[in-house]
């Protein structure tokens, strides 16, 4: 749970309870004072005081800022590095481009990582096979993204219009019908 959330909702119950401790005040039958007007000024105090903390607190915690951090930054290096940087990186790891390309999807800069390394000359990865046998990372942005458009399309596809359901049910022996009676 978020500690600003955290905050907050311990503000709200300061908050009523100041509230219930005023109206109870206002009965002056109780001897040990406990509830006293004074006391519901504190608490309103100090849940509004926590309300406003809360409200201001940072979303992240400290191990989730450095993450965000050095995503932003690899995503920067992604957007400005220069060609004998990634030359270098290349040749060090050559496989780097197929292990970077999940960051630059995420980032939405695909398309122009892809072309960086055009001219680079990078092995297609392992994974990868063409029946042309020749792989730009061009070509392959090109069509992994229309690979995972139509992978979008069909997990999102509208149900029929038709009131009945298609295809067929759980019930009993497995997928696709079976045995068994109605649920």
């Amino acid at each position: 749970m978020d500690a600003g959330i955290g905050f907050m909702a311990l503000g709200v119950i300061f908050l009523v309870g100041a509230l219930i401790v005023g109206l109870v005040s206002l009965d002056d039958f109780h001897e040990p004072n406990f509830f006293s007007i004074e006391t519901a000024f504190s608490s309103a105090l100090l849940g509004i005081g926590l309300l406003i903390i809360g409200k201001y607190m940072p979303k992240k915690s400290l191990l989730g800022m450095e993450a965000y951090q050095q995503l932003a930054g690899y995503r920067m290096f992604m957007q400005t590095v220069e060609q004998p940087r990634l030359e270098q990186l290349i040749k060090e790891d050559p496989h780097y481009f197929d292990k970077s390309l999940p960051f630059a999807m995420v980032f939405d800069i695909a398309d122009n990582w892809s072309e960086k390394f055009e001219a680079l000359n990078v092995p297609p990865p392992e994974w990868y096979g063409s029946r042309s046998g020749h792989f730009t990372s061009r070509q392959f942005m090109r069509q992994f993204s229309h690979a995972t458009k139509d992978i979008g399309n069909t997990f999102t596809s509208t149900p029929s219009k038709s009131g009945s359901s298609g295809g067929g049910s759980f019930s009993g022996g497995g997928f696709g019908g079976g045995g068994g009676g109605s649920w």
